[in-house]
């Protein structure tokens, strides 16, 4: 397969979807996971999310990135578990440049560069963002983790988020990538009473990403 020469905020927004792939193997260092044919995405795609065309996979990540079902979860775990979010949108979006429903490489960029301003400004680390992906999913599955398969399949997902977290695992995108913000992107932080806000990780303000001008309606607590 292909190795794409991506730059460090690419191979973050990859980063973000690293725990489905390190359980279904495929490449962390490329928008195309595998070198799976495009009718079988099609057919993942309409089987398991309803998108068969550009326009329900746009639907879809709107709702991912909208509302998702972090607003929906923050009841069961008392907090909004973006990551879960997050993670599928990213995940979404390869699997539809697979598939042929997003052509041009920089729309799948785009997409993915929705969820970067709410995700940082969410979590400090890979390691919060992990534990909150495996929080969600356990309220996903619900019931079904009675069942064995499922209860397996859990922990499947459990240990590929402790290989990506693992100091010695040089192959990790988590150990290979900080999580603080990836240049060019500017995080302002809330100033404290009288100061004024301060930017993390580089970059002149007029530099900051589009997504953080756009606003997001995610929950962010």
């Amino acid at each position: 397969m292909r190795v794409e020469r991506l730059d460090d905020l690419r191979r973050w927004w990859l980063a973000l979807s690293a725990i489905q792939v390190e359980w279904g193997g495929g490449s962390h260092d490329a928008l195309r996971m595998d070198e799976g044919s495009a009718d079988a995405y099609r057919r993942a795609l309409h089987d398991n999310w309803g998108v068969d065309s550009t326009a329900s996979l746009l639907d879809m990540a709107r709702w991912l990135t909208t509302s998702g079902h972090a607003r929906e979860y923050r009841r069961h775990l008392g907090r909004a578990p973006l990551a879960w979010d997050a993670a599928r949108l990213v995940f979404l979006v390869r699997a539809a440049y697979s598939a042929g429903l997003l052509a041009d490489e920089e729309a799948a960029w785009e997409l993915c560069e929705r969820m970067t301003v709410p995700v940082l400004c969410h979590y400090s680390s890979w390691q919060g963002y992990a534990e909150d992906f495996l929080a969600a999913r356990r309220v996903w599955v619900g019931d079904g983790l009675h069942d064995p398969q499922h209860a397996n399949r859990q922990e499947e997902f459990a240990r590929a988020a402790e290989r990506l977290l693992d100091p010695a695992n040089g192959a990790s995108p988590w150990r290979r990538l900080a999580f603080a913000a990836p240049a060019p992107y500017l995080v302002v932080r809330r100033p404290p009473v009288g100061g004024r806000a301060e930017a993390a990780e580089g970059g002149a303000t007029e530099n900051r990403n589009a997504a953080l001008r756009r606003g997001f309606g995610v929950p962010l607590h």
